[in-house]
């Protein structure tokens, strides 16, 4: 398949040379920038500004122009497809819309663009309970999408501990990684927005909002991924429900609400946990158990809650999909960045 730098390549002979020169440039550009934190821009003003940049500059004199065709976050940076001439072909965008890697098979482009994912804060260094932030009510959020296998996985330990011990529920949140484009919700394991884990994504945020079915809900479609047989077991208004999901003043200004506050903190992985405001690890107090996780929690409390003493299960939940809490687990698609 011919590629459209291709194209251009065979009307400019020393187009690899200069393009070759500009990307190691700009991958140390890119380090640079994100020294400085740069601004992430949205998956549409990524694709609309990438897009005019690729016809204004690559094509200016062409009578054909490219057509945008899909958008996706990967390990980073946003991969843009677009058509040209009936081809298909891709570039590679820094999240703050700045610097281009145009796909050029015969020097290809960096793979390793980890660098350009900031964490939200240093969840690598040890901590002690004395050593975390405390507030009278704490409250760790959990921000995951529905199909990761972590994700699932920590949504497990957060059923157990909601199962195990109901008073502190309430200081327990999931919330979803994401982001809204052109009305639609996208999310990581989709190929273009409004994909089967975007749409489960949405469904969970509704569910949590607006019912008090979500940890049952959660609780079941861990199990086997099986969403009408969930919804029907646990009594959900379906009807209720799916009308959330198209409502742009209900699911999606739910689900836009999650997406800023993963913006906020700059969150790329599934799961990553917060707790008042600070990045925390499970593998602190013991790694992706419920007793671990619980600890963690009680942990944020300035005078720790009664329900803290209480024992849970130290085994380690499985990953993925999974009829029972311990485990070997389908795993499917381990990627979760």
């Amino acid at each position: 398949m011919e590629n459209l730098f291709e194209k251009v390549k065979a009307n400019k002979n020393n187009i690899l040379i200069v393009v070759a020169v500009i990307i190691v440039i700009a991958v140390v550009l890119l380090t640079y920038r994100n020294l400085g934190g740069s601004k992430t821009i949205s998956l549409k003003e990524a694709s609309d500004k990438t897009i005019d940049y690729i016809n204004k500059n690559f094509l200016a004199n062409s009578a054909d122009k490219a057509a945008y065709k899909d958008i996706v976050e990967i390990s980073g940076m946003y991969k843009i497809t677009f058509d040209f001439q009936g081809q298909e072909n891709g570039v590679y965008v820094t999240r703050d819309g700045n610097l281009l890697f145009p796909v050029i098979p015969a020097y290809g482009v960096p793979t390793d663009m980890s660098a350009a994912t900031p964490a939200p804060t240093d969840t690598q260094t040890t901590k002690s309970c004395d050593q975390l932030g405390k507030t009278d009510r704490a409250e760790l959020d959990a921000f995951v999408v529905s199909k990761c296998p972590y994700g699932l996985q920590i949504q497990r330990v957060l059923a157990e501990i909601v199962k195990n011990a109901p008073a502190i529920e309430e200081n327990i949140k999931v919330r979803y990684i994401g982001e809204i484009y052109d009305g639609e919700v996208v999310s990581m394991h989709d190929e273009s927005p409004g994909g089967a884990e975007a749409q489960e994504n949405l469904r969970q945020i509704c569910l949590r909002e607006e019912t008090s079915k979500y940890w049952d809900y959660v609780s079941c479609f861990i199990k086997k991924g099986d969403t009408n047989g969930c919804l029907a077991s646990v009594g959900v208004d379906t009807g209720s429900l799916n009308a959330c999901m198209v409502d742009a003043n209900r699911g999606l200004k739910y689900a836009q609400e999650d997406f800023t506050i993963t913006e906020q903190y700059q969150i790329g992985s599934s799961p990553t946990l917060i707790m008042n405001n600070e990045g925390v690890s499970e593998s602190w107090f013991g790694g992706r158990t419920a007793e671990a996780v619980k600890s963690l929690l009680c942990c944020g409390f300035n005078s720790e809650p009664g329900v803290c003493s209480q024992k849970l299960s130290e085994d380690s939940a499985a990953v993925g999909f999974s009829e029972t809490y311990a485990g070997s687990g389908d795993t499917g698609d381990a990627s979760c960045e």
